[in-house]
């Protein structure tokens, strides 16, 4: 497993893991690229308004990419885009699910928490509601085989938390 954190102040930085196993109950190879975002700032009363390194590329296989600030501003409204990149290329047609904590996905598809990526890679949700969010979106590769498995399943998640009242969106 690969670890990185970053602290700089006044800028945003993603707190990133990328687990690579061979799963011990199916034939199966396993990436899961995972992020969450925190703002290092020597002031937390006087945030800028829009901290750089939010949208940084960090290599993963399958990677979610923030397009729009994922802390500052951020509120119930704001719409929140991101970008899905397959080995560093925008990845079209793809389902990202936006789950916020205490939801469960209708069979399917559910326009409710999902959206297909556009030809950018890109796919947005306007944010209703005030909590805790997983974004989340998967592929397989059934051409990836090695020894001891049959194919290769990648995840990329993000987790953010929204806030009820945005603090940062001078309101």
């Amino acid at each position: 497993m690969t670890a990185k954190t970053n602290t700089c102040s006044g800028r945003l930085r993603p707190a990133a893991a990328l687990p690579d196993a061979v799963m011990t109950y199916a034939p199966v190879h396993s990436f899961k690229s995972a992020k969450a975002f925190f703002l290092a700032s020597k002031s937390l009363d006087r945030v800028p308004m829009s901290p750089p390194g939010f949208n940084r590329v960090l290599g993963h296989p399958l990677e979610l990419v923030h397009q729009t600030n994922p802390v500052a501003p951020m509120g119930v409204g704001t719409p929140l885009r991101v970008r899905l990149l397959w080995k560093g290329k925008p990845l079209s047609n793809a389902v990202i699910s936006f789950l916020p904590r205490g939801a469960q996905l209708k069979a399917g598809f559910d326009a409710r928490y999902e959206r297909y990526t556009n030809p950018q890679g890109e796919a947005t949700l306007e944010l209703a509601n005030s909590n805790t969010y997983l974004v989340v979106a998967h592929r397989e590769d059934a051409t990836a085989k090695g020894p001891g498995f049959d194919s290769t399943k990648y995840s990329a998640t993000m987790t953010m938390i929204v806030p009820q009242i945005c603090d940062f969106c001078g309101e």
